[in-house]
């Protein structure tokens, strides 16, 4: 199991010191789930792959934007608005990718799927399709890009706590005809060389660990304040501490190294 884990994790970082293009990451818990933003996946509840083109998602995409100003949701303009959905759970047109693989690991050795494989794919992206970060930053923009080469990379402004604890960008393709013509990051894709890791489910737990332990990535790292605490208390994570080593209340809710534990 060691050395399988330890197979992944070479694979995990292998290529990363090619000049010339960007290299970004994406960890997924179960390897059969397609490369589709969240907006596809929602739309695919209600159409066929067939019945998913471009015009489709920028229809659907201007009612949440105007049903967002309708709540008070819409900060700053149609980008940093889908940023923020997009962070928080949301089904927009971007993928999360990140510049860093153990980053793209970790999500992929999601404790609530131990039974199916992982996968991080590893995206070689033309600097055609990056954003300059820092000088183009509208969604006008990232559509230019995206239209034009396929699809754009683009690394929001760290205004998000978890946008630079997480080193996070996002792929946003653009659909040629259909979605079923056009596979998003298929292998070749928009000129892009995507290679894709393996994690097996049984090494999880194992790579999981080593994650935490040796390169300080967890929930909490990832998601800084009470949106990593709470992640860590999930159904599906191990718990902090064993039985014999649980706090018992009596040094208050801040207990140091020598408290007493519990009986």
């Amino acid at each position: 199991m060691q050395e399988l884990a330890e197979e992944v994790l070479r694979g995990v970082q292998q290529g990363s010191d090619r000049t010339g293009v960007v290299h970004v990451w994406r960890g997924q818990g179960d390897t059969a789930w397609p490369l589709y933003p969240g907006i596809y996946r929602r739309l695919l509840a209600i159409k066929s792959a067939a019945e998913v083109t471009e015009e489709l998602v920028r229809k659907y995409e201007i009612d949440m934007l105007c049903e967002a100003n309708g709540f008070g949701y819409y900060t700053r303009g149609r980008l940093p608005t889908l940023v923020r959905v997009q962070h928080y759970g949301g089904a927009t047109r971007f993928l999360d990718v990140t510049r860093d693989p153990l980053t793209a690991l970790w999500f992929a050795t999601d404790p609530a799927l131990t039974s199916k494989d992982g996968a991080v794919y590893h995206f070689q992206v033309p600097l055609e399709c990056l954003l300059a970060e820092g000088t183009m930053d509208t969604l006008d923009e990232v559509d230019e890009i995206a239209q034009r080469e396929g699809a754009a990379l683009l690394f929001p402004k760290p205004d998000e706590e978890r946008v630079a604890a997480q080193r996070a960008g996002f792929l946003v393709p653009s659909i040629g005809e259909t979605l079923a013509a056009t596979a998003p990051f298929a292998k070749g894709a928009y000129g892009f060389d995507v290679s894709k890791v393996v994690v097996p489910g049984e090494t999880k737990a194992t790579l999981r660990r080593h994650l935490e332990t040796s390169a300080g990535i967890s929930a909490r790292s990832l998601f800084p304040g009470v949106a990593g605490y709470a992640m860590a208390q999930s159904v599906g994570e191990p718990f902090a501490r064993g039985e014999d080593e649980l706090h018992d209340g009596s040094y208050g809710i801040f207990p140091g190294r020598g408290a007493p534990r519990v009986p």
